[in-house]
């Protein structure tokens, strides 16, 4: 690690020799970084439109309505269907500028409001998936579908991995028992949040609640990618690790050696404007852990992860829904 920590010029080049990269943007001008990687989401479709107004009305929704208006000719599609066929198609084209910008793969958020129904996980990341191709994308090699990690997402995200062969990440995970439930269906990534289990735990920390597995740690949300890491590694799993809601620089430093990383533009920039002083001679996360076997045995995700699960679904359906509503009150030119 030293020798890698000397070759770098700054923390944000000693974390990306240890982790892939993700920033939480289109683009990152003004950071002498290129991201290896990229995600697609309602969230991000939103800033793009905030940011980028007409040309991104003219150079992605305009491809993405005349796609939806073609199947419509054959399908018939209801203007509800027609909406969510739009947003669709256009994940697809914003993931296809992305693909021209990084070398690496890019992940694409399916619809939040299917993730307590197989079936509809299923069709959604299938339909989702034949939209990509249209627009020239290597699905197989090029695009990870994220899944919310419920019961039913990640029994979807199994069947995909396994049945289609599709790079399947399980998203929105708050504990180890949903980590372990998808890497025990061979999904290709997992997708623990820092900050949101650090946020539940300040809320519930004089309340006498059960999900205690990592209330003793001065950080829960480093401490469960920690967990999830050893597992993973311990059992040499091909399943990987990206951690997200990352809030701080040290909270980046902290998991350094996780696979990936999504971080904002703004801790991007910090990192990249220290030195290597701050890093860590060596990644907490190597230290080894003592699982409990009721931890790795247990169906139940926990309060913990139940809560997050449906407060964090229900605002990804908000901001989906938002999406929709403007797409469908987006008005083209001549």
């Amino acid at each position: 690690a030293g020798a890698a920590a000397a070759a770098a010029r700054n923390q944000l080049e000693w974390l990306a020799q240890r982790s892939d990269v993700i920033p939480d943007a289109f683009s990152m001008e003004g950071v002498d970084y290129t991201p290896r990687s990229g995600t697609v989401s309602g969230s991000l479709i939103m800033r793009l439109m905030d940011t980028q107004g007409f040309n991104f009305i003219e150079e992605e929704i305009r491809p993405a309505m005349t796609a939806t208006m073609t199947d419509a000719m054959f399908d018939g599609y209801e203007p509800e269907q027609r909406i969510k066929s739009e947003r669709r198609h256009l994940y697809a084209i914003v993931a296809s500028k992305i693909l021209k910008r990084v070398s690496g793969k890019v992940s694409i958020e399916i619809d939040p409001r299917v993730a307590y129904d197989t079936a509809k996980t299923l069709e959604e990341v299938r339909v989702l998936a034949s939209d990509c191709k249209r627009v020239g994308i290597d699905v197989d090699n090029k695009i990870i579908f994220k899944i919310p990690g419920t019961q039913e997402g990640i029994k979807a995200a199994g069947i995909l991995t396994k049945k289609d062969g599709f790079c399947c990440q399980v998203t929105h995970v708050y504990s180890l028992a949903q980590a372990v439930a998808a890497t025990e269906q061979g999904v290709a990534v997992v997708q623990p949040y820092v900050g949101r289990v650090n946020d539940w735990y300040k809320t519930h920390q004089d309340k006498n609640v059960d999900a205690t597995e990592y209330a003793t740690s001065d950080n829960p949300g480093v401490e469960l990618v920690r967990c999830i890491y050893n597992y993973v590694r311990r059992g040499n799993k091909d399943t990987k690790i990206m951690a997200a809601s990352i809030r701080t620089p040290e909270d980046a430093l902290a998991v350094a050696g996780v696979d990936y990383m999504v971080i904002s533009p703004g801790i991007i920039k910090s990192l990249a404007l220290s030195g290597t002083s701050g890093a860590p001679d060596n990644s907490i996360l190597e230290e080894h852990v003592e699982f409990n076997p009721r931890e790795l045995q247990t169906k139940e995700f926990g309060r913990l992860a139940e809560d997050l699960l449906g407060s964090e679904i229900k605002r990804s359906t908000e901001t989906v829904e938002k999406l929709e509503y403007n797409l469908a009150n987006t008005v083209l030119g001549s």
